[in-house]
């Protein structure tokens, strides 16, 4: 995960690494502060998982610390500054976490959080001296993410060197990026598309761009691409949303981008329209991936011809990376013809070998075939075209997208009864082209402002609907559940 990094601090040490909260950090201090780390590091943290908590804060530091980490030959799970204790202390448990690194400001969050091992990581002398060797090994997990679990517990998902080295290599083959890029990270590190950007960048000696991560971010990126001239721009497409309604798209040209990645949610065709009216030199590629497939596992690169392949408007997600094999399949997994719907699965070196201590999840979420080939089962249901183009239709299960991060609708409603004590309580998506908005279908009485601040110290802010419908009594359907189909025709179409 590192070779690339450590490659140009020896090429470009005195060149810009990274740039955050305005100020600018060159690749010779970025190692020198996460040396400094790694060997703290060594010294504070004897457990027995390899596994550092990682206290976000979204500055030069946090991510001088994510290279510290892995030199230390540890692995990190990222601690979203944004999110509730609650949902903190569910992952420190679960990943078995014993030492977090933070920022001084952060001290009365961490105490808060754990009382065992932490360590400030802005206050740290440099030290170039090295009291341990990096040693990378493929088998080592080097991240856990942790996403929206069904039963209100998230679920953790390792990625090893193997699986992360996959993804960087197929990104070279597809990019040719150099040390004069500019690349725009605009998504917290608990989001697994900010490694990919961050580690794509530091292949090449090129330097990472960091807008405010506070306020509305589509904005802060679009300003920090302009001022920056950024050149290599991921951005979800719910972004479009805020930039049309602020009126900046075609009013302020951004001529620097030559790539934007359009990730994190489905694409309809005519938000790339709107997009290249500002980075009108761009060419425009969708990515797709679950996280348990290292962040993106297949691309479709936009052309004169895609917006013939749309199925209701949304563009195709294309195919496969390299190494990644695709199928289609029917639910008793034989593939379907050219032309059917199916679930989506995928194989290769980048899937994920199964959730962090959850067997029966792990069991669930993979098929193995005749050849005993391990194959991830996205729950997407999706369709290929007459072009060899596999295009997005919608999901199989109870998961969303929101802002970018995978939803699953049953944790919230889980929250929702937790904090109410009512039983009778549906959460639905309402999916548009520009956003998507959660509501909460409640039989019963509550106050819509008490519920949300609740719902604060549970999860996080992209889970709480915005939405509360009071529905006495919630219809039922002949199989005796409530009828979501009703709901979503009364008071979603």
């Amino acid at each position: 995960m590192l070779s690339g990094f450590l490659r140009s601090v020896k090429l470009f040490p005195n060149k810009t690494a990274i740039i955050v909260n305005g100020k600018s950090f060159s690749y010779q201090w970025l190692i020198d502060k996460a040396w400094a780390i790694a060997n703290e590091i060594t010294k504070k943290d004897q457990s027995k998982t390899h596994l550092i908590g990682l206290y976000t804060d979204n500055n030069e530091y946090t991510y001088a610390a994510l290279i510290g980490i892995l030199l230390a030959n540890k692995g990190f799970v990222p601690l979203n500054h944004k999110f509730p204790n609650d949902r903190l202390s569910k992952i420190i448990t679960d990943a078995g976490i014993e030492t977090i690194a933070h920022c001084a400001l952060s001290n009365n969050r961490i105490n808060e959080l754990k009382e065992n091992s932490s360590f400030e990581i802005d206050n740290l002398l440099e030290n170039n001296t090295t009291a341990i060797d990096y040693v990378p090994n493929d088998t080592q997990v080097v991240y856990i993410l942790f996403t929206s679990g069904s039963t209100g517990v998230p679920k953790g998902i390792p990625i090893t060197n193997l699986n992360f080295n996959a993804l960087i290599t197929a990104l070279n083959k597809r990019y040719n990026l150099n040390e004069n890029d500019i690349v725009l990270q605009a998504f917290e590190l608990s989001f697994d598309v900010s490694l990919a950007c961050t580690f794509i960048a530091w292949q090449y000696g090129a330097t990472l761009l960091i807008p405010e991560m506070e306020g509305i971010v589509a904005v802060n990126s679009f300003k920090a691409i302009y001022d920056y001239k950024a050149t290599f721009v991921t951005i979800p497409p719910s972004a479009i949303f805020y930039l049309k309604k602020l009126k900046m798209l075609g009013a302020i040209k951004i001529p620097s981008v030559h790539t934007t990645l359009f990730t994190g949610e489905a694409l309809p065709y005519k938000l790339v329209t709107e997009w290249k009216s500002s980075a009108e030199n761009t060419i425009v590629e969708n990515a797709y991936g679950p996280t348990e497939t290292t962040v993106w596992s297949l691309f479709y690169k936009l052309d004169n011809e895609t917006e013939k392949q749309t199925i209701n408007g949304l563009c195709p997600i294309g195919e496969g990376l390299n190494g990644i094999n695709c199928a289609i399949v029917d639910d008793k997994y034989t593939n379907v013809q050219e032309g059917e719907r199916g679930e989506l699965l995928v194989e290769g070196a980048q899937i994920f070998n199964g959730y962090w201590n959850n067997n029966e999840k792990t069991e669930q979420a993979f098929y193995i075939d005749s050849n005993q080939k391990k194959w991830y089962k996205t729950g997407d249901i999706v369709v290929k075209n007459e072009n060899n183009n596999i295009v997005y239709i919608n999901r199989k299960d109870n998961q969303v997208q929101v802002n970018g991060f995978r939803v699953e609708l049953g944790e919230v409603e889980h929250a929702l009864k937790n904090v109410t004590g009512l039983d009778s309580i549906v959460v639905l998506a309402k999916i548009t082209d520009d956003y998507t908005d959660l509501y909460a279908f409640i039989e019963g009485k509550f106050i819509q402002a008490e519920l949300q601040n609740k719902l604060k110290d549970a999860l996080p802010f992209y889970m709480i609907p915005r939405h509360f419908v009071a529905v006495n009594p919630l219809p039922i359907n002949t199989n005796g559940k409530v009828d979501k189909q009703l709901l979503h025709k009364q008071f979603l179409s």
